[in-house]
């Protein structure tokens, strides 16, 4: 030591100074030594975060030397990825509707049949179709339909259905089958041509002639005459009467039974009260040559007088 060694050191300094100075001299050497231990190939503790810091580059903040638990933050990042399936929302552009189904491709379904037999001169009132494009989604708003069904005319048709979506274009068809429509059987209405149009022209007439045809009319055979005075200038019944076998000619007056209608076009009357078995009813009035027709309106059966 130099404080030792050189008196004339240790004369220019006391010997507390000099006690202080090799203290300080000792305690300089040993942090000197423990610096010294460390190997210069050995990171620091601040440098190994700095390392980690750097694995947070990954998720695009790594530059502020950040833990890796901020990286893995980076990594919700790429969630955001998935946002690209929000680009499914501008399909709305093209006029889809949110109703979606499994996707076939660009399709067409029509509802219900796909051939359809409809009679002759009836209604047809085509079910439609709707469509799918190649996404699932719904655009029945799109498909144009070309209808060429004729019911008044016998034979196939068809009803043809079109879509495009995409640059791509579907067709579909329906057929409808028009049939003949079967004659409807002819009726007593039909047979005597009943209703007449016009009113009932006047009468005065008494008949002895009874003819019955249809089911389910009354029995006149017991009849010997039956009279009917109308005045078609007053649409006045004057006298609707009967004779039967054993009686007078005014004897069964029925007049008063009679509510008639003989003036208007249709001519008709209701009888009722008759005092012959399912002679009372609803009926349509005729007068044909000499003949006078009566017809029930549920064409169940006519009575003819000569």
């Amino acid at each position: 030591m130099l404080c030792f060694k050189n008196k004339t050191v240790w004369g220019l300094f006391s010997r507390k100074t000099c006690k202080t100075f090799c203290l300080l001299a000792a305690v300089s050497l040993f942090f000197y030594n423990c610096d010294s231990s460390v190997s210069p190939d050995d990171p620091g503790e601040d440098e190994q975060i700095i390392d980690n810091g750097d694995g947070g580059d990954n998720g695009d903040t790594g530059d502020n030397g950040d833990s890796g638990d901020t990286g893995d933050n980076g990594d919700n990042g790429n969630n955001g990825d998935n946002g690209d399936n929000g680009n499914n929302g501008d399909t709305g552009d093209n006029g889809d509707s949110g109703d979606q189904a499994p996707s076939d491709g660009l399709r067409i379904e029509m509802v219900g049949e796909s051939t359809i037999t409809v009679e002759q001169y009836s209604d047809f009132r085509d079910p439609g179709a709707t469509a799918y494009n190649d996404r699932g989604f719904d655009i029945g708003h799109l498909v144009e339909t070309d209808d060429q069904v004729n019911t008044s005319v016998p034979g196939e048709y068809k009803v043809i259905y079109t879509v495009s979506s995409g640059g791509e274009t579907v067709v579909a068809e329906r057929t409808v089958i028009v049939v003949e429509q079967e004659p409807e059987e002819e009726t007593l209405l039909d047979q005597f041509s009943v209703p007449v149009p016009d009113p009932l022209p006047s009468i005065d007439n008494m008949y002895q002639e009874f003819e019955v045809v249809g089911t389910g009319g009354p029995d006149l055979s017991v009849l010997t005459a039956f009279t009917v005075e109308y005045n078609a200038q007053t649409n006045t019944l004057e006298e609707f009467s009967y004779n039967s076998e054993g009686t007078q000619f005014f004897y069964n007056d029925i007049r008063s039974q009679v509510t008639y209608d003989f003036g208007s076009p249709e001519p008709s009357f209701t009888l009722i009260n008759s005092g012959i078995v399912h002679f009372s009813g609803d009926y349509y009035i005729k007068k044909d040559g000499d003949a006078l027709i009566f017809v029930r309106q549920d064409a169940q059966y006519a009575i003819i007088m000569r």
